[in-house]
């Protein structure tokens, strides 16, 4: 995970979250390829100590478990103003589960009751990925739940670009710290903002992708279609169940 925690680091630094004096990278710079596509992997990590501005102690990550971890990089996140979409939320979904999970499930965007609570995947899609998980032998409390943007866009329209890029640092740092084996993309965002163009071609059809396994930093990923998507189209519940059918074989069967 080299190539996330630099990109972490460097956003961090940026926010003013690390000082200068516990912090040692090289050049970094995120690029945005083509109208839809970021790519956030491109560079290499020396070494990091983090801090936060309520801590003037460093923070030794070795001593802390996970969920400290996630609920300290949490403070970090929490009061972001980095894009438009701060200005009309009601609540930053950070994202919730086992911070020990193997599996992790990503989607794009808060909805409405996602907002109004504070927590990811609450409304009908929510409900629907809820039984999704079940149908793999996994109940909600063994996987982890987040989402590339934290805050809900206006009318649930798509993420823009800018917004991704700001955003997307928050849930690598996440993945950092979970160390998941497999991650489910939840649709055609969450899919080409985490892969990038190098490993998926954001002109192909949504189908197309879907249902394959990619590697990312280590981690095998598995696109599927986003829950939301299921509750108009029923018919594609088929194609869901094949493709979490493969996520639990990467998990049973110690591909991973």
């Amino acid at each position: 995970m080299e190539k996330v925690r630099e990109l972490i680091v460097e956003w961090l630094k940026n926010e003013k979250i690390l000082g200068e004096e516990n912090i040692e990278v090289m050049n970094f710079k995120p690029e945005i390829r083509g109208k839809e596509m970021i790519d956030v992997t491109d560079s290499k990590l020396q070494s990091v100590s983090r801090r936060t501005d309520s801590e003037s102690q460093v923070v030794n990550e070795e001593t802390l478990s996970k969920k400290e971890r996630l609920l300290e990089f949490s403070k970090s996140v929490i009061g972001c103003k980095k894009c438009r979409l701060y200005e009309g939320r009601k609540h930053l979904v950070f994202g919730e589960g086992n911070p020990d999970a193997k599996l992790v499930f990503m989607g794009e965007a808060p909805g409405r009751q996602e907002d109004l609570t504070g927590h990811p995947f609450v409304g009908e899609a929510g409900k629907l990925l809820t039984k999704l998980i079940g149908s793999i032998e996994l109940r909600r409390e063994e996987i982890y739940i987040a989402n590339i943007i934290k805050c809900r866009p206006p009318g649930n329209r798509d993420p823009r670009p800018d917004e991704v890029e700001q955003c997307i640092p928050w849930l690598l740092g996440q993945i950092d710290i979970i160390k998941p084996k497999v991650i489910c993309c939840l649709g055609r965002w969450a899919t080409w903002s985490l892969l990038g163009s190098e490993r998926v071609n954001p002109q192909d059809a949504f189908s197309r992708v879907r249902g394959k396994i990619y590697e990312w930093e280590g981690i095998k990923v598995v696109p599927t279609y986003h829950p939301a998507a299921l509750l108009y189209h029923p018919g594609w519940r088929e194609r869901v169940d094949v493709d979490l059918k493969l996520v639990k074989e990467l998990l049973d069967e110690n591909r991973v």
